[in-house]
């Protein structure tokens, strides 16, 4: 994979060998970000890693693995509500099943264009079996999400992969799934009871 350093110019970047070992010339010392990427696999972002170099040319070894980017889309989101059970229908193209089993992550919000980018709260890594999937949330979890009864909430589904690389990014205020598959159903909305 490819390794650089955020905001680097130059640009200072290296490809791992087949230890993982890789040679940033000229990183600064201090607090800095590695960017581990590889094509169709997900971005990995190492923030604040403290940087203490040997010499100009120090070799470092901390190098995570990575997952590849999902592949399965979902093709359709219902919401229905008995009592105070909410219940997410999911569906995915291709369609899960025990032998293609698929991996899905919800996103909430009190605001109706939550995404994987604008969310307040995410649920899962769930994994799919069935087509389509339905993901049952009761009030345990709504107390646990710091919902009330009476709010709105949107929910919006998107697959991931087996392996994911998510991390916090402080730029941004939140965490980043650089795995997930980008195509998702519009989101669904439902009232907590």
């Amino acid at each position: 994979m490819m390794v650089s350093l955020e905001g680097s110019n130059p640009f200072i970047s290296d490809t791992t060998d087949a230890s993982g070992n890789f040679t940033l010339v000229n990183a600064p010392k201090g607090t800095i970000t590695l960017v581990y990427s590889k094509p169709t696999y997900g971005t990995y972002k190492r923030v604040n890693y403290n940087h203490v170099p040997s010499s100009p040319a120090s070799t470092l070894t901390d190098t995570p693995s990575l997952g590849q980017m999902s592949t399965t889309t979902i093709s359709n989101l219902n919401e229905s509500t008995s009592g105070s059970t909410v219940t997410l229908s999911v569906s995915t193209n291709p369609p899960s099943s025990n032998g293609a089993v698929h991996y899905l992550k919800f996103f909430f919000s009190t605001q109706p264009n939550v995404s994987k980018d604008n969310f307040e709260h995410v649920l899962g890594r769930v994994p799919a079996q069935i087509d389509p999937y339905n993901f049952n949330m009761i009030q345990q979890t709504f107390d646990a999400l710091g919902y009330t009864s009476g709010q709105t909430v949107y929910a919006r589904c998107y697959s991931d992969a087996y392996w994911g690389n998510s991390y916090f990014d402080p730029d941004l205020g939140r965490d980043v799934f650089p795995n997930l598959n980008a195509t998702s159903a519009p989101a669904v909305s439902f009232v907590v009871s």
